[in-house]
């Protein structure tokens, strides 16, 4: 988009671009550090989901984090509830389980939280390489969330050019990127 366009679409969503100093030398948990004025009822996102239906509602009760369903052995975050879907366990690696894919939804006092305990240990370079989530599996006695339950059609992650090749032919021979086409 020309600049102007981009203005005017920011206006209209109400988007707010916030640079991020520290990306190329931490992990997720610096992205959210420079937002940190900006959480309250909010919806975090990862750039490499892409949702095949809308996920985002206008009001939303509690805290979550989505999953999907895995049959068989994954390498992915695999997620432990109670009977009110509260995630009391988090562990890499699983088999036949919900895993954490795709988008969350933070509540004013998640946020609050969350932002209290990064300030707290944002300074010690052992934070330097932590994803968010491992913050919060560290912290999930007062980071309270629920698991929010989506068909495994909905959201899809990629994680490489071919996975994208995958999904979507057309990425076979024209990546639609002037940047990956360099």
């Amino acid at each position: 988009y020309k600049s102007e366009q981009f203005e005017y679409l920011k206006d209209l969503f109400g988007v707010k671009l916030v640079h991020n100093p520290d990306y190329l030398t931490r992990n997720n948990n610096a992205s959210i550090y420079v937002v940190k004025d900006y959480l309250k009822n909010t919806y975090v996102c990862s750039a490499d989901n892409y949702f095949n239906s809308n996920p985002f509602e206008e009001y939303v009760e509690s805290s979550y984090y989505s999953a999907i369903y895995g049959e068989g052995e994954t390498k992915e975050w695999c997620l432990t509830y109670d009977q009110d879907d509260y995630i009391t366990d988090v562990k890499v690696g699983g088999s036949n389980s919900w895993f954490m894919l795709g988008h969350t939804f933070w509540d004013e006092n998640f946020s609050k939280e969350f932002v209290r305990i990064l300030e707290e240990i944002y300074d010690d370079e052992k934070t330097y390489d932590l994803l968010w989530e491992s913050i919060y599996m560290e912290h999930m006695d007062t980071l309270k969330m629920k698991i929010r339950k989506y068909d495994y059609d909905v959201i899809f992650e990629f994680d490489t050019l071919g996975e994208l090749r995958v999904f979507h032919q057309s990425y076979i021979n024209d990546t639609c990127s002037a940047i990956l086409k360099d």
